[in-house]
C-alpha cells in the first residue's frame, strides 16, 4: 500500500526520508477515515445477504381482451400535381442553372428553372401539360421528353386538395409510395355496413381492443365505412413479436406498512439493471430471467433456460420470489478499498477530502474567459449570466466544480454546453445521475440539437436496455456495437461521452471486470482515470460511497443538484444492521443486552409519566439483569424516572439505591412490591405469577394473561386509572396497554429506534423552526446509554451513531458546499465534513438564480421559504403561462376537504381529487395545449397507501385497469392527455402543465413536515398547481379547541398563503 501513497504529489518537496513519514502519515488517515464507510456498507452487504426475499403475486396481462386491427381495403396516396419533363440538350452545349428556359404551350410564352436531379436534367411544371410545342434554353432550342404528368387515377375518390398536392384513395395498387391513411378519416366517422356507429379508440398501430366478456369478440371480418367510402376489414391483429404475448405485472403481497419508511415499491428490486439477477417461483424448475421490463408500470417478460436455448415463458408458481441484489454495495466496497489500497496521482485530490481541514489546501486557479459559446448562445437570457459563469469554472478547475440550481433553472442546459466544451478541446466525458429520465434527457438533447453531429460525440449509453427512453436506444451499448460492427473494448475507447445512472453506470464491462481471480485469489488492480471529467447529474441524491465508483474513473469532478430538494435515499434497514452491529474502539460491539436495556428503559419512562396508576412487571434474562441495573441506576441518577419505586427480584448481588430495591425470590413480600412501580425480574428466579400484586401490567408474558392474577385485575380495573398516551390515541384499558406495548418490544427494537429518529432529524435540518428537529434529539438522547465504564464509552457509542447518520444520509453536494449538518463524527474534521471554506467555494461553486418552468404564483412559495438564502428560483422574464382554464382564481389552489384517514390513505380526498381531475379533462379535450404539445397532468401524493387508492380511480376513469402510473386519454384530433400518478419522491425531476397534490392528513404531519419533500412537491407544475386537504388542519385555524393541527411552519405558511376553494363549483 505504502508505495502508492509514496508516489502521489505532495505540496511540499520532501526529501525520501520525509516522503515516507508524510506518506504514512496520509495511509493512516486515508485509511481510517475510509474505515467507516467500508464498515458500514460491508454491514449493509451482510444485511442485504441475510434479508428474506422480494415477494410478489403477478399475473398476465394480455389475456382480457382481444385485440384487433383494421386493414384498409385501398391505398391511398398524395399525388403532387405537376408534370415533369427531361431536357434534352445538343452535344457540347453548355447548360447555365441560373437561366430559365422558354417554352410555349398552345401559343403561350412561359418561363420556368432548370433543375438537376441524379445527373438528369428537369423541367417541373405546375398542373396537367400534355405538350409543349417548343422550347429554348441558353439561346438554342432543345427538346423535351414528358417523363410524367399530373391527372387523378379513374374510380379514386378525392380526399383532400391542395395548390400543390392532391390526395385519392382506391382501390387499385399504383405501386406508388403510400400515404397513413387515418391522416385522412375520424376514426368518429366510422360506420358498420348496417349503420351502427363504431366507438372504440383506435391505438397508433391502427389497432383496438374489445374485452373478451362483452360479447364482441365476433367483429372479425367485419366491414367498417367512412361517408366517403372508404373502407376497413376487421381483423385478429397479430403481435409484432412472440415476446408480447407474455407480459405478466405485479402485486405487492400486501400492504407493507412501509409508508412512513419508504415511499418507493419494493418491487422495484424485480427490475434491477443487473442482468444477471435470478426470480424464482418456488417450484422444482422455476428459475427465470428478466427479458424486458417496465418498471414504472410494474411489467416483466420472463425467460428460461440458458442461451440459445432460453424461451419466453410464464412462472409456474403463483408467487415470485427475488434476492435483493447487493452488486452495488459490492461495487462501493471496492471503490473504497481501491482508494484506500492504491490510489494514483488523480485521486489524490479525492483522498485530500479526508485530510484534516485546517492542512488541506485546495489550489487556486485562473478562470476562463474566451469561450465560444454553443448552448448557451442568448447572453440576455435570464439566468444565462449564472450559467455561463459555472461552465467558465467547470472548465478551469483543478479538481471539483460545483453548480446548485432550483427546480426549472436550466442545470440541462449546462450540462449541455459543458460537454460540447470538453469534447471539442478532446476531452472524455462520464455522465452519470440518479434516475434514467434525468440522463436520457440530456442525451435527448444532444441528439434533438444536432450537437452529435457538429461535435462528433460519440455517445455510449450503459445499462439494461429495457429502462432506456426508445428515443436513445440506439446509443445503448449493446445497439451500438451490432449496428456499427465494432469490438465493444474499441468502442468504449473511442466514445466520448459515456452515460448511466449512478448505479446503472456499475455495468460498464470495464466496471464489471475489475475483480479478477488469480490462483484462487481475488485481485483489485488500481483505477488508472480514462475519463476527463465525471458529471454527476442530481448529485444532491448522491452519497460519497455512491460517487466513488465513478469518480475514480475520472480526473475533475463537476457537480450539480439542489440540496433544496430530495437528499439521497438510503434503505432504512442499512442503517438498521448498522446499529445493530455498532462497532466501538478495540474492535467491540455495543451489547445487545446494552441496546435492550436502553429500548426498554426508555419506554418505560414514557408509559410511567402517562399515568401514576400505570404499573408493570418485565421478566428479562438473568445476562440482562445487571445491564438493566446499571442504566436504571444512571438515569435515575439524573432524575430520569423520577418519584419510581424500581424493584429487582433476581439472585445477582446488587446494591439498592435512588429507590431501587434488591430482592432474592425467598424474600419477596407482596405489601413490600404494592409499593413498586415496577418490577423487574429474572427469568432465572422462577416467580409464580401469583407473587406479584394483580395491580402490575406483566410485559413480555403470554401466560399472564389467563392467569388468576389477570383474572383478578380484570375485575377491578375501572378503580384503577390506566392509560397510555402516543401520539394521536389514548388507551384506557390496562389489556390493551399490554398488547399495545407487548406489539411495540416484539416488532421494534433499539437499532430501529434510533434509526428512524437520526433520519427524521436529518429530513429536517433545514427547517428555521428548529423546535421539532429538537425534539427528535431528546429521544435519541433518551435512547442512548447513560451508564458507561471502561470497556463501553457513551461518547464512543454516540460519535459511532453519528458517524453511521454521516454517512447514510448527506449527498456529495451538500457535504462540500454546507458540511454535515447535524450528527457528525466530533473526533475528524475534514472537507468531507466541514465542506470547502469561503474562499475555496467560490472558486469552485456558482448558484443560478431563475426558474423557467413555473407561473411566478406558483412559485413564490419556494422561493420565500426555501430559497432566500441564495435570492434563488427568480422568475425569468421569459415565463409565458398563460391559459383560459379559469376554474381556479389563483394558479396555485387549495380544495378543502375533510377527509378521514385510514392506512395513511383519505378516501373523500381521493375522490375530490378525481372529480377536480375530470373538470380538468373536459376542458383539455377542447383546448389544445398552448406549447402545442400532449397536455400532461401530474396527481402526486406523499404516501403509497393513497397513492394506491389513486391508482384504482385512475384505471377506472381512464379505462386502463392493468396501468400503474402512466395513464392517458385520447383526444378526437389524435394527441392525448397524459396523466402520471406516483409518489412526490418518485416525482422528483419531472414537470407538469397541471399537478394535484393530496396531502392525505388529518390530524398529524407526518414526514411530510420535511423542507426538501415539500419543496418537490410545490415545484413540478408549470400551468396549475391544485393542493387537496384538510385546510383546518395544516392551517392551525379550526374553530374546534380540540382539533389537532399541524406543528410545521411550512405547511401551516402554506396553508394559510393559499387561495381556498371550499365548495363544489
Amino acid at each position: 500500500m505504502k508505495h502508492y501513497y509514496q508516489a502521489l504529489p505532495k505540496e511540499t518537496n520532501f526529501d525520501n526520508h520525509s516522503n515516507s513519514e508524510a506518506s504514512q502519515r496520509l495511509l493512516d488517515n486515508t485509511f481510517n477515515s475510509l474505515m467507516d464507510f467500508h464498515q458500514y456498507v460491508e454491514t449493509s452487504i451482510k444485511s442485504i445477504k441475510n434479508k428474506e426475499k422480494i415477494k410478489a403475486r403477478w399475473h398476465k396481462i394480455n389475456n382480457d381482451n382481444i385485440v384487433f386491427e383494421l386493414v384498409p381495403q385501398g391505398y391511398i396516396y398524395e399525388i403532387k400535381k405537376e408534370t415533369v419533363f427531361e431536357v434534352i440538350v445538343p452535344e457540347n452545349f453548355e447548360k447555365d442553372l441560373e437561366e430559365s428556359l422558354i417554352y410555349w404551350n398552345e401559343n403561350d410564352k412561359q418561363k420556368q428553372r432548370v433543375i438537376e436531379e441524379n445527373g438528369k436534367l428537369l423541367l417541373k411544371l405546375n398542373g396537367s401539360i400534355h405538350k409543349i410545342e417548343k422550347a429554348r434554353w441558353v439561346g438554342e432550342t432543345v427538346d423535351l421528353r414528358l417523363i410524367s404528368k399530373y391527372e387523378v387515377p379513374d374510380k379514386s375518390i378525392v380526399l383532400q386538395e391542395t395548390d400543390g398536392v392532391i390526395a385519392v384513395y382506391l382501390k387499385k395498387d399504383l405501386r406508388l409510395k403510400e400515404e397513413d391513411i387515418f391522416k385522412f378519416i375520424d376514426n368518429k366517422a366510422l360506420k358498420f355496413e348496417d349503420g351502427t356507429p363504431f366507438e372504440y379508440e383506435i391505438e397508433g398501430n391502427h389497432t383496438f381492443k374489445v374485452l373478451e366478456d362483452n360479447g364482441l369478440s365476433n367483429f372479425e371480418n367485419k366491414i367498417l365505412s367512412t361517408s366517403q367510402g372508404i373502407q376497413f376489414k376487421i381483423t385478429k391483429h397479430k403481435r409484432e413479436k412472440e415476446e408480447d404475448g407474455y407480459w405478466i405485472q405485479l402485486e405487492e403481497l400486501e400492504d407493507n406498512g412501509k409508508d412512513e419508511i419508504s415511499p418507493l415499491s419494493e418491487l422495484r428490486y424485480f427490475f434491477d439493471d443487473d442482468n444477471d439477477i435470478q426470480i424464482e417461483d418456488g417450484t422444482k424448475d422455476g428459475r427465470y430471467s428478466v427479458h424486458k421490463g417496465r418498471e414504472d408500470e410494474f411489467k416483466l417478460i420472463l425467460k428460461k433456460g440458458k442461451g440459445k436455448d432460453q424461451e419466453f415463458c410464464f412462472p409456474q408458481g403463483a408467487i415470485l420470489k427475488i434476492k435483493v441484489n447487493t452488486y452495488q454495495l459490492e461495487k462501493q466496497k471496492e471503490a473504497i478499498e481501491t482508494l484506500q489500497n492504491m490510489p494514483v496521482d488523480e485521486q489524490s485530490k479525492l483522498i485530500k477530502l479526508f485530510e484534516d481541514r485546517n492542512n488541506a489546501k485546495w489550489s487556486d486557479f485562473s478562470t476562463l474567459s474566451d469561450i465560444k459559446w454553443e448552448v448557451l448562445t442568448d447572453e440576455k437570457r435570464d439566468g444565462a449570466e449564472e450559467q455561463r459563469e459555472f461552465v467558465r469554472k467547470a472548465l478551469s478547475t483543478n479538481d471539483f466544480a460545483i453548480m446548485e440550481g432550483p427546480p426549472g433553472s436550466g442545470k440541462t442546459t449546462v450540462i449541455l454546453e459543458l460537454v460540447c466544451q470538453i469534447v471539442r478541446n478532446g476531452g472524455r466525458v462520464l455522465l452519470c445521475g440518479s434516475t434514467h429520465v434525468a440522463i436520457d434527457n440530456v442525451l435527448e438533447r444532444i441528439k434533438e440539437r444536432g450537437l452529435i453531429e457538429k461535435f462528433n460525440i460519440l455517445p455510449i449509453r450503459i445499462g439494461d436496455e429495457k429502462r432506456i427512453s426508445d428515443d436513445i436506444k440506439e446509443f445503448q451499448l449493446n445497439n451500438m456495437t451490432e449496428s456499427n460492427g465494432i469490438q465493444e473494448e474499441l468502442l468504449l475507447d473511442a466514445a466520448n461521452l459515456v452515460c448511466g445512472t449512478t448505479i446503472g453506470i456499475l455495468q460498464h464491462p470495464k466496471f464489471k471486470k475489475r475483480k479478477r481471480e488469480s490462483n484462487g485469489k481475488k485481485i483489485i488492480e488500481p483505477v488508472i482515470p480514462e475519463f476527463d471529467y465525471l458529471i454527476i447529474d442530481e448529485s444532491s441524491k448522491t452519497t460519497f460511497h455512491e460517487f466513488l465508483v465513478p469518480a475514480l474513473y475520472a480526473k475533475k469532478w463537476i457537480l450539480t443538484g439542489d440540496i433544496r430538494q430530495l437528499s439521497p435515499y438510503t434503505e432504512r434497514e442499512q442503517i438498521v444492521s448498522n446499529l445493530e452491529k455498532l462497532e466501538l474502539a478495540g474492535k467491540k460491539e455495543m451489547p445487545k443486552e446494552m441496546q435492550k436495556s436502553c429500548f426498554y428503559l426508555q419506554k418505560l419512562n414514557q408509559l410511567g409519566r402517562s399515568s401514576k396508576d400505570n404499573k408493570f412487571a418485565l421478566n428479562i434474562l438473568r445476562g440482562e439483569v445487571r445491564w438493566f441495573y446499571n442504566e436504571l441506576v444512571a438515569r435515575m441518577m439524573l432524575r430520569l424516572f423520577e418519584g419510581k419505586v424500581i424493584f429487582f427480584i433476581t439472585h445477582e448481588n446488587l446494591e439498592c439505591k435512588h429507590n431501587i430495591f434488591i430482592r432474592k425470590p425467598s424474600e419477596i413480600r407482596h405489601l413490600e412490591l404494592v409499593a413498586a412501580d415496577i418490577i423487574f425480574i429474572d427469568d432465572s428466579a422462577n416467580i409464580d405469577d401469583d407473587k406479584i400484586p394483580e395491580i402490575f401490567l406483566r410485559i413480555q408474558n403470554e401466560k399472564w394473561l389467563l392467569s388468576e392474577s389477570a383474572f383478578r385485575l380484570n375485575y377491578k380495573k375501572d378503580r384503577l386509572d390506566f392509560c397510555l398516551k402516543e401520539r394521536n390515541k389514548e388507551i384506557k384499558d390496562c389489556f390493551e396497554i399490554v398488547s399495545e406495548t407487548d406489539q411495540y418490544f416484539n416488532k421494534k427494537s433499539w437499532a430501529e429506534e434510533i434509526a428512524w429518529r437520526i433520519e427524521r432529524e436529518y429530513q429536517l435540518r433545514l427547517n428555521k423552526n428548529q423546535k421539532s428537529s429538537e425534539n427528535y434529539k431528546k429521544q435519541i438522547e433518551d435512547l442512548m446509554p447513560f451508564y458507561a465504564d471502561i470497556n463501553y464509552n457513551k461518547n464512543d457509542i454516540s460519535n459511532r451513531v453519528n458517524s453511521i447518520a454521516a454517512i447514510a444520509f448527506p449527498s456529495i453536494l451538500e457535504s462540500l458546499v454546507k458540511g454535515i449538518k447535524g450528527r457528525k463524527n466530533s473526533e475528524r474534521r475534514s472537507t468531507i465534513s466541514e465542506g470547502f471554506s469561503k474562499e475555496e467555494l467560490e472558486k469552485r461553486h456558482t448558484v443560478l438564480k431563475y426558474q423557467h418552468r413555473m407561473h411566478p404564483e406558483i412559485s413564490d412559495f419556494s422561493r420565500e421559504n426555501f430559497y432566500m438564502e441564495d435570492n434563488a428560483l427568480l422568475n425569468s422574464s421569459s415565463i409565458e403561462r398563460d391559459w383560459n382554464y379559469n376554474r381556479y382564481e389563483k394558479r396555485r389552489m387549495w380544495i378543502d376537504v375533510n377527509g378521514a384517514v385510514d392506512k395513511n390513505k383519505n378516501e373523500i380526498e381521493a375522490q375530490r381529487l378525481i372529480e377536480e381531475l375530470k373538470k380538468f379533462i373536459e376542458f383539455a379535450k377542447k383546448n389544445p395545449q398552448p406549447e402545442g404539445l400532449n397536455w400532461s397532468v401530474a396527481v402526486i401524493t406523499f404516501y403509497r397507501g393513497q397513492e394506491k387508492d389513486l391508482r384504482n380511480k385512475l384505471q377506472k376513469l381512464c379505462n386502463l385497469p392493468h396501468t400503474i402510473s402512466n395513464f392517458y386519454i385520447r383526444k378526437s384530433d389524435k394527441t392525448q392527455i397524459n396523466i402520471k400518478l406516483h409518489t412526490v419522491d418518485k416525482f422528483q425531476g419531472q414537470e407538469a402543465d397541471i399537478v394535484f397534490l393530496s396531502m392525505v392528513q388529518t390530524f398529524r404531519d407526518g414526514f411530510m413536515d420535511s423542507p426538501n419533500r415539500l419543496n418537490v412537491a410545490l415545484t413540478r407544475a408549470k400551468f396549475q398547481l391544485v393542493i387537496l386537504g384538510d385546510h383546518e388542519y395544516f392551517s392551525g385555524k379550526s374553530p374546534q379547541k380540540d382539533k389537532k393541527k399541524s406543528n410545521s411552519e411550512y405547511l401551516i405558511n402554506l396553508a394559510n398563503n393559499t387561495p381556498v376553494l371550499r365548495r363544489s363549483r
